[in-house]
């Protein structure tokens, strides 16, 4: 079974639950997210410096090996040349030559075995400046992202809120407009009653100027009772003349007549 790969499947899980937990804090509270995202980063800002600072003493304690061991090296180099020299002189004699010959060949011993030394600290401490190099282009890069972080994450809040807030006026305005639609509306059954009321109105008006007409209509004018030629002449088309005309005897046997 491969434990490593279980591992990373793992640390990846649990990342996309951090992903999930963190975008529903932003959406439950997005100023505590902020802040919230904002410290992680610069934790892991603080965490990252203080390797830059190990990295940095490692770096200068290797530096300053390597330049010691260098200088002796250097140094040693330096007396064995001039013991070198010393042996050009002819004037030595045979036991001092022998003697400086012994010795220098001891010291050249010395100096070729101290080489790999020279080259390891050397190379130790080009190592050390390229990951303190490393370290500090990464530290560099991360305050430079929390910098732009933060700003990003402060217009975010801001467009969170400035979000909200329209929201808020068009909700009310959507409100204000279903209030003046139901008022519309009212408005609209009051217009209908009071035109059916006007209509109910004009034909009750109709039927009374028509009412009124046909009682002028059937009223005897005034010229008819004042003029006597044409009220005996109404009276008389109307059959009135007659039974004014009648006795009281006449009268009675026409009725009797009727019977």
């Amino acid at each position: 079974m491969d434990f490593g790969l279980l591992l990373g499947m793992g640390k990846k899980k649990a990342g996309q639950v951090g992903d999930q937990v963190t975008a529903a804090l932003v959406n439950f509270d997005p100023e505590t997210a902020t802040e919230a995202q904002i410290d992680m980063m610069s934790n892991g800002l603080t965490g990252l410096l203080e390797e830059v600072a190990k990295a940095r003493a490692e770096y200068q304690r290797e530096q300053k090996e390597a330049d010691e061991i260098k200088a002796l090296y250097n140094q040693r180099l330096a007396a064995a040349e001039k013991l070198g020299n010393m042996l050009a002189d002819e004037s030595l004699s045979a036991a001092k030559r022998k003697s400086i010959e012994a010795s220098l060949q001891t010291f050249l011993q010395q100096i070729e075995d101290m080489m790999p030394d020279v080259e390891r600290e050397e190379s130790e401490a080009v190592d050390a400046k390229a990951l303190l190099n490393d370290l500090e282009g990464q530290a560099k890069g991360m305050a430079e992202d929390l910098k732009n972080a933060r700003k990003l994450l402060v217009d975010a809040q801001r467009d969170i809120k400035k979000a909200g807030a329209e929201k808020e006026r068009n909700q009310r305005a959507q409100e204000r407009a279903e209030v003046a639609a139901g008022i519309k509306e009212k408005a609209g059954g009051i217009n209908i009653a009071l035109d059916a009321m006007r209509t109910k109105a004009s034909e009750t008006r109709v039927e009374a100027d028509a009412a009124k007409m046909k009682t002028d209509l059937l009223k005897p004018t005034n010229l008819e009772e004042d003029d006597p030629n044409i009220a005996a002449a109404m009276a008389e088309v109307t059959g009135a003349t007659e039974s004014a005309s009648l006795s009281v005897q006449d009268r009675l046997a026409a009725l009797k007549k009727k019977k």
